[in-house]
Parts: structure tokens; C-alpha cells; sequence
């Protein structure tokens, strides 16, 4: 008899987080269109005098279970010494890797270090991702804001 009202408890509670993921399913989807992949933050970190860390929160707004794979890069436009210049993650990450691959069902933050050289001055971060291999990558621009220490850039 325990067994019995326990498992009705359980199938009780397993019914009401259904609901529950269904609703929150339905917010996202009807803000970020089902099925799409995108950046939803983007946090920039002063951690040293030319040192940055990048936060990129990507979300996935899908109507079942899957998993999003793929990869993710970004370059950081500017200048130096007057003349624009874009410099590939490859370029300012210390393990000089060319893209990061992520694996997210709902939502996946990835930290980035950077080091940028000393006369550049950056503008903007253009973030390119793409699911699979064969998929054409997707972008978004951000002017490049360095974050307070206690405000988040929300986008």
C-alpha cells in the first residue's frame, strides 16, 4: 500500500514538471521562435590590463529534446595604429584554438579568454555559430562593451 501511494505520488509529481516544462517550452519558443539557436548574453570582463574574459550565453528554443552541436568563433573588429583591423578568436585566445564547440539543449554558456595587442582599440565582437558541419554559420554584432563589475549587458 506505501509502494503504491508513493508511486502515485511520484507519477503525480512527474505529471506536474511536465506542465511545468511545457509552459517554459512555450515562453521561449514564442520568444525566440522554436528551434532557433542564438546569443542571448554577452558579457565582456576587464581581467587585467589588456586581458578580457567573453561570456557568450547561446539559447535554444526547441520544441523537443534535441540537442544543438556545433561550433562557435568570434573576431574582434577595431583598430590599430589608425587602420581598421579584424583579429580572429585564433589569434587573441591563449590556446590559439580557431573555434569552441558547444553542446546545449536549452542553453550553454562558453568563457573565453582574450589578450588583445596593446595599440588596438576594439569596436565590436562578431560572433559567428553554427550547428553541424555542414550548416552555413550564423552572426551577430555587439559593440564591444566592457562590463561594469556588478551589471551584466543583457541583449
Amino acid at each position: 500500500a506505501d509502494a503504491q501511494r508513493m508511486m502515485g505520488e511520484l507519477q503525480a509529481e512527474t505529471a506536474r514538471q511536465q506542465q511545468e516544462l511545457q509552459f517554459y517550452r512555450g515562453l521561449v519558443a514564442r520568444q525566440f521562435g522554436a528551434g532557433t539557436l542564438r546569443v542571448q548574453e554577452l558579457r565582456i570582463r576587464l581581467e587585467d590590463e589588456r586581458q578580457f574574459r567573453v561570456l557568450i550565453t547561446l539559447v535554444q528554443a526547441a520544441d523537443r529534446d534535441t540537442v544543438a552541436n556545433g561550433a562557435v568563433t568570434f573576431t574582434v573588429g577595431g583598430t590599430q595604429g589608425g587602420e581598421p583591423r579584424q583579429l580572429p578568436l585564433a589569434e587573441i585566445e591563449p590556446g590559439k584554438r580557431r573555434e569552441l564547440p558547444f553542446s546545449l539543449r536549452f542553453f550553454q554558456q562558453i568563457e573565453v579568454p582574450v589578450a588583445l595587442p596593446e595599440d588596438f582599440q576594439p569596436a565590436e565582437l562578431v560572433i559567428e555559430y553554427r550547428i553541424g558541419r555542414n550548416e552555413e554559420p550564423r552572426r551577430q554584432t555587439f559593440p564591444w562593451r566592457v562590463e561594469a563589475e556588478s551589471e551584466p549587458v543583457v541583449l
